[in-house]
C-alpha cells in the first residue's frame, strides 16, 4: 500500500508539471513513514546520507511546493519549530490538534465550522475550495510529563 501510495503521489506531482527525481521521492518517503508533522531540518536529516549534495533549502522549497499542490500541509506552529510539514489526507480541507511542546500532531475529520466557512466566503465573493484548521494545546503525554497546562 505504502508503495502505491507513493507512486500515485509521484504522479500527481508530474501532473503539476514537476519532475519525479529521485530527491523529491525520497522527501515524500520520509513523509510518508512519519506518524507526525516534521520540520524541513527533520526531512533533510533523513535523507541527506542518501542525497549528500541536497542543500536543507532545497528541501525546504520542496516541502512548500509540496504544500502549495495540496500533496503536503503545513502546520505553523508558535514554537521554535515553527514550520512542520506532512502529507495531506484526501480531501479539500485538513485539521489538526497541534501539540505546541513537542509538535505532535493529531488530524482529525470532524468538521463543525464547514457551513459557516462557506457562508462568510459567499459574503465576501469568495468561491471556498478548501481550509486549513489549527488548534494549539499541549498533548496529554506532555502534559503528563511535563506538567504543563492544558485547560483552555
Amino acid at each position: 500500500m505504502g508503495d502505491q501510495r507513493l507512486d500515485d503521489l509521484m504522479a500527481r506531482l508530474r501532473a503539476a508539471g514537476f519532475r519525479g527525481t529521485p530527491q523529491r521521492r525520497a522527501i515524500l518517503q520520509v513523509l510518508l513513514a512519519s506518524p507526525r508533522h516534521l520540520t524541513a531540518q527533520e526531512v533533510f536529516n533523513q535523507v541527506r546520507d542518501s542525497f549528500p549534495d541536497l542543500s536543507l533549502d532545497t528541501v525546504y522549497r520542496t516541502l512548500r511546493t509540496l504544500a502549495q499542490l495540496g500533496i503536503a500541509c503545513q502546520s505553523h506552529l508558535h514554537t521554535r519549530h515553527a514550520h512542520r510539514f506532512s502529507l495531506a489526507a484526501a480531501g479539500d480541507h485538513h485539521h489538526h490538534l497541534i501539540c505546541i511542546h513537542c509538535g505532535r500532531s493529531v488530524e482529525f475529520a470532524e468538521c463543525a465550522v464547514q457551513a459557516s466557512l462557506a457562508q462568510v466566503a459567499r459574503r465576501h465573493g469568495f468561491a471556498l475550495t478548501g481550509h486549513a484548521l489549527e488548534i494549539y494545546g499541549y498533548c496529554g503525554d506532555c502534559r503528563r510529563d511535563g506538567g504543563e497546562a492544558g485547560e483552555g
